[in-house]
């Protein structure tokens, strides 16, 4: 582990938004209106939840891709992405390449995990971290605030 001076601070948060954006219905046809959210996800029942939701809400999922390598391969190909959903352990591998790229383009994203939000780098101090299970829509709050800045 890192050592700090003592006049510093490190914190780490996990998200939970539900008190925060009171008001956001997932069933608005229109919340994601032309966004393109990539979704990176290995297990096959909160994937198929997060893509019909975000496709339900107007989003233009990229993906969704089950293996990082599909995801590095499409952050290749993929232009005008706007945000992107990431658990951190896709079939035994950490997906934090996929994350360097996109804190690289500056586009916003959201980690989804079983892990403790302790597990993830400091380097990705200020990524918000959702504990599994998680609502599609406290991930939505947060992609939202995140693309509106």
């Amino acid at each position: 582990m890192q050592k700090l001076p003592l006049n510093s601070v490190r914190i780490r948060y996990v998200v939970q938004l539900s008190f925060l954006l009171i008001g956001i219905d997932m069933a608005s046809p229109n919340i994601f209106h032309g966004r393109r959210v990539l979704v990176l996800e290995d297990d096959y029942w909160i994937m198929a939840e997060l893509v019909r939701d975000l496709r339900e809400s107007g989003a233009d999922v990229v993906g969704p891709f089950g293996e990082i390598i599909q995801a590095l391969d499409a952050l290749g190909s993929v232009q005008n992405l706007d945000a992107a959903i990431l658990d951190v352990n896709i079939q035994g591998n950490r997906a934090f390449a996929v994350a360097d790229i996109l804190m690289d383009r500056n586009i916003p994203f959201v980690f989804a995990t079983g892990y403790d939000a302790s597990e993830i780098p400091a380097a990705y101090a200020n990524i918000p971290v959702f504990q599994k299970p998680v609502t599609t829509s406290d991930i939505a709050q947060a992609l939202l605030m995140r693309v509106s800045h």
